[in-house]
């Protein structure tokens, strides 16, 4: 007795000869390999599709993580470089307004502005100059007088031959 399998075949390559044609599938017969048979195919369980589902979902969620981290990494650096560059553009304007500032003190200190000035102000060029050096006991009463102490500092030399500074210096302090 011939048993008929009652599985599809695949039709043969005869009967495709166009591209619309529509084909109907026909029973195998016993006398076609069994190589040309399909797998066997089986459903892969539920349990998993989800848990590679939930590890893809995971993964794209860590891909997402970083790259938003990264975004935010520039965003921050961009961000201080441009505070970086006011604060570098500020520093620029200030030493051109010092620079601008030293340059009119020196032309205030110059000595033709200042001869000028005075001669404004009614004085006139001496013809001898005269350099007044104030004698120790001068700059002691003075610094006396003012309520500084009249001691001269410890280890200050005696006899030196500056007339005396080392000794009067930490009696006038800052003053001139």
């Amino acid at each position: 007795m011939a048993t008929t399998d009652t599985r599809l075949a695949p039709v043969p390559a005869s009967r495709r000869s166009g591209p619309l044609r529509i084909t109907f599938p026909h029973r195998r017969t016993d006398g076609e390999p069994a190589e040309r048979r399909r797998p066997d195919l089986r459903v892969v369980p539920r349990l998993r599709r989800r848990r590679a589902g939930f590890m893809a979902a995971v993964i794209c969620l860590a891909i997402f993580g970083v790259m938003f981290g990264l975004v935010a990494f520039q965003a921050k650096i961009a961000a201080d470089q441009q505070r970086l560059d006011h604060v570098e553009q500020e520093m620029g304007d200030a030493q051109a307004t010092y620079e601008r500032l030293r340059l009119a003190v020196a032309q205030l200190e110059s000595p033709a502005t200042v001869i000028s000035a005075a001669e404004g102000k009614g004085m006139v060029v001496p013809d001898k100059v005269t350099y007044v050096t104030p004698s120790m006991a001068d700059v002691l009463a003075v610094a006396l007088a003012e309520g500084r102490s009249a001691a001269p500092a410890a280890g200050a030399p005696v006899g030196d031959t500056t007339s005396g500074w080392a000794a009067v210096k930490p009696i006038v302090g800052a003053t001139p």
